[in-house]
């Protein structure tokens, strides 16, 4: 199965390739087409009624993943393109201006030096494991430790009551994710920073340009988030994909496709995952059949987020709910209707049997 992975993925790669730089119509619709799609795939997890905004305008942008945005995970996640908006570029491209600069501009002369410090790492340890940078660097994959502080200098010259803040994760194959600040929590300047803004802010938009579960809890005591979005990592539109949720222009109507645990200690393996028991090699599944929602719902533990949650813009009605059944078959039929009055969307219709 491998070989045969490998050789479909080489014939595919050299089949038909453009070598042209200029962009085809062909090129254009399919990226209008992702767009528009990974749009409505973006779970809104909360929302104030300060989303979608009522119009673009002046923002003040913060976070490691407004400039620096994820586009991809590690390994097959990460592709290479011909263009990757990021948040920054995508706001500025549909009709924001982003009024402050300075800590953007630090914090990528702060990511600078931390990559510096960790391929330093690296290759003092490939060296001791007498292996390649690279087979180093997919099991031990960088992330950050801190970010800097938002100062009365970086918010000069924010003459707008509208705050973005961008918390970035990266993960992907390779690597298991960790519970540590920077990863799964929140950095302490991150809280910091978002308390900060809350305070100075009339309007907070938090995304979560990640791609895997973090500690939403952390956000809780923190006043004056307005909406929590999760945009993941949506590839190299992001950033206008970003600019067109804020703005309306697609609706969210996303579900999560795994269930976000209140606690990190609420997940089955949380005691004896990866790292945490030294095994790096083997895993052994204990849960039986109750694997991820089953076993939030067998022993009653209220998770943060359930598998199958998103809310959105508009509200809509699932009624004359029909569920016919023959020897072979279980067809079920409902009547979808979007009651609100503004916004267009779509609705997951979820079915569970037990």
């Amino acid at each position: 199965l491998f070989h045969f992975f490998i050789s479909f993925h080489d014939m595919a790669d050299s089949h038909y390739a453009d070598k042209s730089d200029k962009i085809s119509e062909l090129e254009q619709k399919n990226s209008d087409t992702v767009r528009r799609i990974v749009g409505e795939g973006a779970v809104l997890l909360e929302n104030k009624g300060i989303l979608p905004l009522p119009s673009a305008g002046k923002v003040a942008l913060f976070g490691n993943g407004a400039r620096q945005t994820i586009k991809g995970g590690t390994g097959s996640g990460c592709v290479n393109s011909r263009i990757v908006i990021n948040i920054e570029k995508g706001l500025e491209g549909n009709g924001f201006t982003v009024c402050n600069k300075k800590w953007l501009d630090d914090y990528d002369s702060h990511l600078k030096e931390a990559k510096a410090v960790y391929l330093k790492e690296i290759a003092e340890e490939s060296k001791r494991r007498k292996t390649s940078e690279a087979n180093v660097a997919m099991i031990v994959p960088f992330y950050e430790k801190s970010v800097p502080l938002i100062t009365e200098e970086h918010l000069q010259n924010t003459d707008t009551d509208l705050a973005i803040y961008v918390i970035g994760r990266i993960s992907g194959e390779g690597a298991d994710r960790y519970d540590k600040p920077g990863d799964y929590y929140l950095m302490e300047n991150e809280i910091k920073n978002l308390t900060l803004l809350g305070q100075r802010f009339k309007r907070l938009v938090v995304l979560l340009n990640i791609g895997g579960v973090i500690d939403i809890k952390q956000l809780d005591p923190i006043q004056g988030i307005g909406a929590i979005l999760y945009i993941c990592q949506s590839g190299n539109q992001i950033g206008n994909i970003t600019a067109d949720l804020l703005l309306g222009k697609v609706s969210p109507s996303g579900k999560l496709s795994t269930t976000w645990a209140e606690n990190y200690e609420d997940y089955p393996c949380a005691k004896e995952f990866s790292y945490v028991n030294g095994d790096w090699n083997d895993e052994y599944y204990k849960e039986g059949i109750y694997v991820g929602y089953r076993y939030f719902d067998r022993f009653n533990i209220k998770p943060r987020y359930c598998f199958g949650y998103g809310i959105g813009y508009s509200t809509f009605s699932i009624e004359n709910v029909n569920v016919e059944a023959d020897n072979k078959n279980i067809t079920v039929k409902a009547t979808v209707k979007n009651t609100g009055s503004k916004y267009n969307g779509k609705e997951v219709v979820q079915v569970y049997v037990s």
